[in-house]
């Protein structure tokens, strides 16, 4: 029986999981998210399908939300997710089990993971992060013998409208106040590496004429500015220190960067890149 897991990774955290589950299940095959992404419709041939993905602003992200409604999931007959999160995981189990049953399916198994927070805004402190990761090994092996056994958790995602609520308000501060959508480079700290471009999931960043540019496709995954080495980008107000950058232990940058379909290989990383 096969399994298919689409994971959706900025800085690591969704990755690292993914990779954990994956090597308890059986069968098991562990796949970009953006492998889907585009205008064209892709039929999954798998009988388990599961998504690991990180929270934001209290739900699922938009990119995630939009590749799991424009495929083709009928052969899939349990569904799964692991969501991971710094905080709350808010609404994000609700709305995948909402956009799955819209498809005649249903998410059967859904947990959260608490895991560093990677949004630069807020910084998970070091000792929790560790206690986290510590127990990471634990929780993703009572996921992969759930899945290997096709269980449920037995019960209903509600929907709460706290959740709903602040994530409303979540999205106006990051957009009115932090201005996320304003991005720019410190130019006297930037080395024009094109790490940002690399490990950017959509094409969304690009070098142009010595400048980094970015266009208007940006999934908020927050890869660029965790992963520019000179700690060179600005997000509006957010210009990050070293220690707000956040990179998910056990992860490079080069795991981060799609390799497309056929998984070719990565050429021109320098070291900063690990």
């Amino acid at each position: 029986m096969s399994v298919k897991m689409f994971y959706f990774s900025g800085t690591g955290n969704s990755l690292l999981l993914g990779r954990r589950i994956r090597d308890q299940i059986n069968g098991a095959e562990l796949l970009p998210a953006v492998s889907l992404y585009g205008s064209m419709s892709k039929r999954i041939e798998a009988d388990a399908v599961g998504f690991i993905f990180p929270v934001y602003s209290l739900d699922i992200p938009d990119f995630v939300k939009d590749i799991i409604e424009k495929n083709d999931f009928s052969c899939a007959g349990y569904f799964f997710a692991a969501v991971t999160c710094g905080g709350d995981p808010g609404n994000a189990l609700n709305s995948i089990d909402r956009i799955l049953r819209k498809k005649g399916k249903k998410l059967n198994y859904g947990v959260e993971v608490k895991m560093g927070d990677n949004s630069i805004v807020y910084v998970t402190q070091q000792e929790m992060l560790e206690q986290r990761l510590k127990k990471l090994e634990d929780i993703s092996a009572e996921i992969a013998a759930k899945v290997n056994k096709r269980e449920t958790n037995g019960q209903e995602y509600g929907f709460k409208a706290i959740s709903a609520i602040m994530k409303h308000v979540i999205n106006i501060a990051l957009s009115v106040y932090f201005e996320i959508d304003r991005k720019s480079v410190i130019k006297e700290k930037c080395s024009l590496c094109g790490l940002c471009v690399k490990v950017c999931p959509v094409e969304n960043v690009k070098l142009v004429g010595g400048n980094v540019k970015w266009g208007n496709t940006c999934k908020r995954c927050y890869a660029c500015i965790n992963w520019c080495p000179q700690s060179a980008i600005r997000f509006g107000r957010i210009e990050p220190a070293k220690k707000q950058q956040y990179r998910c232990q056990g992860i490079c940058a080069a795991d981060i960067i799609y390799k497309g379909d056929e998984g070719q290989t990565i050429n021109n990383l320098d070291n900063d890149v690990r």
